[in-house]
């Protein structure tokens, strides 16, 4: 056993540089995949209102997922490899906030001033997040045996 566990190590150390990067990327590109698509199904869409920031639909259309592969020199500075998912856009990004957690109403003439918040982002993320950890484990075990092999 120890030896296997000597030999890993070595086939491990082997893979240091590209072959890790891409597996790396692969699997965070698949989580990206399946929290965006989570998030875009969960996306109110504006009703039927002609004014506001966004065309219905828009915000929608621009949920983004972008991967950050930490380089080995950063990786001692803290700098870990990730994936961000979200609006690609300030005024996106904008929007889904006040829509996520709800915000006042300038133009509410009588009743109620506040739009009430209608969270899309956060159950999307809670929803697949288990799902999102077996990607990643199958995608980087598939890729890193067959980069050992």
């Amino acid at each position: 056993m120890p030896n296997e566990f000597s030999d890993l190590i070595a086939k491990l150390d082997a893979l240091k540089g590209d072959a890790l990067k891409k597996a790396e990327r692969k699997a965070l590109t698949e989580v990206g995949q399946i929290v965006k698509t989570a998030i875009v199904e969960r996306t109110p869409v504006q009703s039927g209102v002609a004014e506001g920031l966004l065309k219905p639909g828009e915000l929608a259309a621009n949920i983004k997922a972008a991967v950050h592969i930490a380089s080995d020199k950063s990786t001692t500075t803290g700098d870990v490899s990730s994936v961000t998912i979200g609006p690609g856009t300030a005024v996106t990004r904008s929007v889904a906030n006040w829509v996520e957690n709800g915000h006042a109403n300038a133009r509410a003439t009588k009743g109620k001033k506040t739009t009430d918040p209608h969270p899309f982002i956060r159950p999307a993320q809670d929803a697949t997040q288990q799902q999102a950890i077996d990607a990643y484990a199958a995608t980087m075990t598939a890729e890193v045996t067959k980069a050992l092999n």
